[in-house]
């Protein structure tokens, strides 16, 4: 069941990766075999994997509200920490926002040097003081291989 939530993660990452979006029927199918997996083998703990999700989603919702990341990505975070319990779900956090931030910052220097940080920063702080959206969308990168490969670490 864990080789097969694996293939999903990674399948979620692919298109990610080349469309920009992860579609629903990803997170709706790593749901679905997360539970049958907790049905198997963790049945009475299920509570405390159920907790893990929430605590993931609320965190990642808040990182999809200021602008981090994405939607499909926040769901697909909370779907992957369905298999985790709780002190594994605080290294999935640590791991997948540090490589997240990591990775973003490579991808900056990357292609638009160290000018393009400031101005990121520089934009999301205006996006907060004026309560606009300042952001720019074609700095964008996808976070689902982040997630992905952390939590296959994190299992495996």
């Amino acid at each position: 069941m864990i080789l097969l939530i694996a293939v999903l993660l990674i399948s979620s990452a692919y298109t990610d990766i080349k469309q920009n979006r992860i579609p629903n029927y990803f997170i709706v199918m790593i749901l679905i075999f997360s539970m049958l997996y907790l049905l198997v083998n963790n049945p009475a703990e299920w509570w405390s994997y159920a907790l893990s999700m929430a605590a993931t989603l609320v965190l990642f919702f808040l990182l999809w509200v200021i602008g981090f990341l994405g939607a499909g990505d926040a769901k697909l975070a909370a779907a992957a920490a369905l298999t985790l319990s709780f002190p594994d779900t605080y290294w999935f956090w640590i791991l997948s926002i540090g490589g997240g931030v990591l990775f973003s910052i490579l991808q900056m220097l990357r292609y638009n040097g160290p000018r393009a940080i400031i101005d990121i920063l520089w934009r999301w702080w205006l996006s907060i003081m004026y309560k606009t959206d300042k952001r720019e969308s074609s700095v964008t990168f996808p976070f689902a291989p982040v997630i992905a490969l952390t939590w296959m670490v994190i299992v495996w």
